[in-house]
């Protein structure tokens, strides 16, 4: 366990801080300081909780945290790619002291989720600036859609293509088809991994075709991966997954 009686800076630049040694009050004060300009990473031993769509703990364990300008936070244990819990962009962090322990509060208002996380010993904080250049890329979900209007069996056999960017109150629909079946399908694109994000968006699409139809409607999510969190959400809502190979598709 590290000795936290004493405030220790290692040899920085503008665009790297490395904090250890650190006590609440201070780790509070930096946070706060820098959580605007900085990619701030955790090492710490720490607890959360989640509340919002569903309930998920934590318990206590070492892991890392890592907090974006964006308001972007993930937490990421020892063993696969993505994080055991997240919240997205735009999200409001906070960093306060109470009973001598550090807490990590982050709040997203549209659907209300709150993430809480209870430090019970700091290891350290990496305070480092990073671009935010995205990869680039010729393909777009629109790009997509038009690969599927010329080949709709790229979906499933049998799919037929009926209407493009079918506007909603919560966006719009990149298509909409009719299965063999005769069953209306909703279709959402995306050209890297799907996040959770992207399983609502396409629910919300869903909810509102069906306050206008009788019909019965299927969702498929569309894109090259999606992530574990979102294959469950989807599965709970009976929503399907069709992964597609983008690189494949356009000979990249």
């Amino acid at each position: 366990m590290p000795n936290t009686d004493q405030f220790e800076r290692f040899p920085s630049h503008h665009n790297f801080i490395f904090l250890s040694k650190i006590d609440p009050s201070e780790a509070v004060r930096e946070l706060n300081k820098r959580k605007s300009a900085f990619t701030i990473i955790i090492y710490a031993s720490f607890e959360a909780d989640y509340k919002g769509r569903s309930r998920a703990y934590l318990p206590m364990g070492n892991r890392i945290i890592i907090i974006k300008p964006d308001g972007t936070i993930l937490i990421h244990e020892g063993k696969k790619r993505e994080p055991v819990n997240w919240q997205p962009p735009g999200s409001r962090v906070s960093f306060i002291i109470r009973d001598n322990q550090l807490l990590i509060k982050s709040i997203r208002d549209r659907p209300r989720e709150t993430l809480l996380i209870r430090v019970k010993d700091l290891y350290f904080i990496a305070f480092v600036k990073l671009d935010a250049t995205g990869i680039e890329s010729d393909v777009s979900e629109k790009k997509l859609v038009e690969k599927v209007l010329l080949k709709p069996e790229l979906i499933e056999e049998g799919f037929r293509p009926i209407r493009t960017e079918v506007q909603t109150p919560f966006g719009y629909i990149d298509l909409v088809g009719e299965d063999k079946d005769g069953r209306l399908v909703v279709v959402e694109f995306k050209r890297v991994t799907a996040q959770v994000d992207a399983v609502y968006q396409l629910m919300r699409y869903i909810q509102h075709m069906k306050s206008n139809t009788r019909r019965e409607i299927r969702g498929i999510l569309v894109a090259p991966s999606i992530t574990d969190r979102g294959k469950i959400i989807a599965k709970r809502y009976g929503l399907e997954f069709k992964k597609i190979n983008v690189k494949k598709l356009f000979n990249l």
